[in-house]
């Protein structure tokens, strides 16, 4: 993984495969892609285009959160710094059995 931070852009190999334009959601996230978002929050980078180097276009944040949300059902929140810590959860089907962690991506 490389980050360029003048230009904004994440190069990326298999973390975040990005479907094409006009396909549809995956049913469920990959949790490489939750991971990778996950990170890029932490970190504190400023990404604009996420260079996905198996995938079939570059693609953007808001992409890389509309793929983790439709999988998941997630919903935005206005308060990022309460829940899990990871600033995302889950508004699924509520299985507390599951090891996918919480998931509520903030819209930007």
């Amino acid at each position: 993984m490389v980050y360029l931070p003048r230009e904004k852009i994440l190069a990326e190999a298999d973390a975040f495969t990005p479907t094409a334009a006009d396909a549809p959601p995956p049913t469920t996230p990959n949790p490489f892609s939750v991971n990778l978002y996950e990170n890029i929050q932490r970190l504190k980078l400023d990404v604009r285009q996420i260079a996905a180097l198996h995938g079939p276009r570059l693609t953007t944040m808001a992409d890389l959160r509309a793929a983790i949300r439709s999988a998941r059902r997630i919903r935005p929140t206005e308060d990022r710094d309460q829940g899990s810590g990871s600033g995302i959860r889950d508004q699924g089907s509520g299985d507390q059995g599951s090891r996918t962690p919480d998931l509520l991506i903030p819209d930007p």
